[in-house]
């Protein structure tokens, strides 16, 4: 939650339909969805529609539960270091396909 109390405290939306806030940023036609917090379970691309017919392109910042509809790509970032504490979170590396952005310290 640190990131929302600064830089990104004005990246919070609400949305009433479905009952959700939605933590994103929005650049020309391009949106992030950095995470969605609701009760039940949301449609990621109904909730990406809420931001209008410009947006083409829609990034997501984590692993949605269904993935059915949406295009898996490897995403790299340079300068980047995963520091790893234990033997258990090297077995289930494969297991694992990303973690959420905003856990990245």
């Amino acid at each position: 939650m640190f990131y929302l109390t600064q830089f990104m405290n004005e990246c919070v939306y609400k949305i009433n339909n479905p009952d959700c806030y939605v933590i994103s940023e929005k650049d020309a036609d391009s949106l992030t969805i950095y995470d969605i917090l609701s009760d039940k379970p949301a449609d990621p691309l109904g909730i990406a529609r809420c931001f209008g017919g410009d947006v083409k392109i829609v990034s997501f910042a984590f692993i949605p539960e269904d993935c059915s509809d949406l295009e898996k790509y490897l995403y790299k970032e340079e300068d980047t270091t995963f520091f790893i504490l234990g033997d258990q979170i090297i077995s289930d590396l494969p297991e694992i396909m990303s973690f959420p952005a905003l856990i990245h310290a």
